[in-house]
């Protein structure tokens, strides 16, 4: 047990992908095992206090606040869980929420960041205690029946209608593949739709997940593009792949599902960083599963070069697991994670039925 006692806790300040503020926090155990993660906090989701401000001060707002937050926490971590059992998980977000809720009384700016430094710290705890188990992440939080990887759904495409109601559309790999022919499958497609994006003169933008489409008329249009960059890659729908629109998007229309080969998956998502410790993660996850018969794991809009969210979803043996595209760091960090999940598992096909 001593081994395996907390000898120190940092924070740091970082960066995510999208330039936004963002918290490394970094947990030692007394075996000199080790565990780091990253949570970005999104500048823009303050309303209250950046209203009125331009783009650039609200990012700089953003960023005062969590190094206010970084540097009053450095003290009250090591104060805190020095000494402590670092396989109490439980136990240590019990007390990571406690510190929390004090700092919020005295420091205004960890009301807005509380949130990154608890999952950040809580999540570094799970890897060093993993480590000093000599397990990989999602074993150390899902037990022997983490066993299976979860269906990817990659993000292709983001439309926003003009009521400002947010279409996504994902690419679900069909037939008995590896994760791997899958991705090779899912990043062709990628290529050749923004090849014919680019010819047919749409104005396009790197989304949060998948590529943003700013003048698509319809959501007709969108769908249409995806199809035949899939067919001029050399897949078939139905027979290659599915188009699948989450059961949120409450703006497909009937004649949509009759007229495309597009699935609805009215499943509960379990967003991740918005929920903020480890235990809570898991909590909430495995309670989803039980009020439906399909779990989705997703990735927030805060994004970093983190891929914890893909040992979670393989830790909770979740049903699909909702990830970017290559072309960002959170996509590209995720499904390199789900590979190296794949091939510990011993190259496993996607263990899930189709829908």
């Amino acid at each position: 047990m001593f081994g395996r006692m907390i000898r120190n806790v940092t924070v740091r300040y970082v960066i995510g992908i999208f330039g936004e503020p963002a918290m490394e926090a970094k947990v030692e155990l007394a075996d000199h095992s080790v565990g780091t993660a990253v949570v970005s906090k999104d500048a823009f989701e303050d309303p209250d206090m950046i209203q009125g401000l331009r783009p650039h001060e609200q990012l700089r707002s953003a960023q005062s606040v969590l190094r206010q937050t970084v540097e009053a926490a450095e003290p009250l971590l090591r104060e805190w869980f020095q000494g402590m059992d670092g396989l109490s998980q439980q136990k240590l977000d019990q007390k990571l929420t406690q510190m929390i809720q004090e700092m919020k009384v005295a420091l205004p700016a960890a009301k807005r960041c509380g949130s990154v430094l608890m999952l950040s710290v809580s999540l570094a705890a799970a890897r060093a205690a993993a480590q000093s188990l000599g397990v990989p992440l999602y074993r150390y939080l899902g037990g022997v029946s983490a066993d299976r990887i979860p269906q990817p759904l990659y993000a292709m495409v983001e439309k926003q209608s003009q009521d400002r109601e947010r279409l996504e559309v994902l690419l679900l790999p069909a037939g008995n593949q590896t994760l791997q022919e899958s991705m090779y499958q899912v990043t062709q497609v990628w290529h050749v739709l923004e090849a014919i994006l680019c010819e047919a003169g749409v104005k396009t933008g790197m989304g949060r997940h998948g590529i943003y489409l700013h003048d698509m008329k319809t959501d007709e249009e969108a769908l249409e593009y995806i199809l035949r960059a899939a067919e001029d890659a050399g897949f078939l729908p139905e027979q290659d792949f599915r188009l699948v629109i989450p059961g949120k998007n409450g703006i497909v229309a009937k004649k949509i599902l009759e007229k495309y080969p597009v699935e609805r998956i009215p499943v509960p998502t379990a967003g991740i960083p918005e929920i903020c410790t480890v235990t809570r993660i898991l909590r909430e996850a495995r309670l989803a599963g039980r009020t439906s018969e399909k779990l989705m794991i997703g990735t927030s809009y805060r994004e970093t070069n983190d891929s914890f969210c893909a040992d979670v979803a393989a830790a909770v043996c979740a049903d699909y697991f909702r990830i970017g595209i290559p072309g960002n760091g959170q996509g590209t960090a995720n499904i390199n994670r789900l590979l190296e999940i794949a091939n510990e598992l011993e190259q496993a096909p996607l263990s899930r039925p189709l829908l």
